[in-house]
């Protein structure tokens, strides 16, 4: 279960407020560690290794691990290792909840069931409204590169909330990149983000943080090509070949490029929701 969109979920309901959500979280961010911290505690590769390992997959489609083994760093023996204690030493949302004393456990186990079952819901209709889309195979791949990025790069849980047609999406948001792709039926794909997002995009491409008040557009068009470049690898693995072009970053009330068939997928994250965009040509 995802914790940040489980405490999002709480946090609709009113069963908890916004500082006992945070508090939750980062008491789950002190105890639940990432492969690469485990692999330096268990003295399996140095905070150095760790680091640039994490500059790579900025911009490459492999988790940390994969990349370890890649780089000799690990052994598959190593990394499954560390990969069983990852998960036996993961704690949750509603373990926290009950520790901090913010919840009783019964009431959490209900919560959490109701939550489940929503999300079922929820994602079997958005299942059934994208493969009525032109091109579904096509939307369907690069939107699940664009919530693999988002997880491996940002650290972003990512759902499904809502698929929806409409003209303008870019007026719900203020920020849009697109990115054509070339091919046998060509088509748009992209984000339309708030400033939050945006500006957290940056600082895990970068590794700093960004800049109060500045919007780095330059930094949506840089996730979209990694983004767009992984799904055009995963569509030729299909036998069909598509070329990226340039992505290109928008501000609210320019024009994008003429479309029809036009699908806004709504997500949500520990950032806010977000669209992403996808059009025929």
């Amino acid at each position: 279960m995802s914790a940040t969109l489980f405490g999002h979920y709480l946090l609709d309901q009113g069963r908890i407020s916004a500082a006992q959500h945070q508090a939750a979280i980062a008491w789950l961010r002190g105890k639940n560690k990432s492969l690469g911290a485990l692999a330096i505690d268990s003295q399996l590769m140095s905070e150095k290794q760790v680091a640039e390992l994490n500059r790579q997959q900025r911009n490459t489609d492999l988790m940390l691990g994969e990349l370890a083994v890649k780089a000799g760093f690990l052994c598959e023996t190593d990394l499954e290792r560390l990969l069983i204690l990852q998960q036996a030493t993961r704690v949750d949302l509603p373990k926290a909840l009950v520790a901090l004393d913010i919840l009783p456990q019964a009431e959490v186990a209900l919560l959490a069931s109701s939550f489940a079952t929503e999300q079922k819901l929820s994602r079997s209709r958005c299942e059934a409204l994208l493969n009525q889309v032109p091109q579904a195979e096509l939307l369907q791949l690069c939107l699940n590169e664009l919530i693999k990025s988002l997880q491996r790069i940002c650290r972003q849980n990512v759902v499904v909330q809502m698929v929806h047609q409409q003209r303008e999406l870019q007026k719900r948001l203020p920020y849009v990149v697109l990115q054509k792709l070339t091919g046998e039926s060509p088509f748009h794909f992209g984000m339309a983000l708030c400033a939050q997002q945006v500006q957290h995009i940056s600082s895990s491409l970068s590794g700093e943080p960004a800049a109060q008040g500045y919007i780095p557009l330059a930094a949506m068009e840089r996730f979209s090509d990694i983004v767009m470049q992984n799904a055009c690898e995963k569509i030729f693995q299909l036998g069909r070949e598509f070329i990226a072009e340039k992505p290109k970053a928008f501000f609210v009330g320019e024009r994008i490029p003429a479309c029809k068939n036009l699908v806004g997928i709504q997500l949500r994250s520990e950032e806010g929701d977000f669209d992403a965009v996808f059009f025929a040509s």
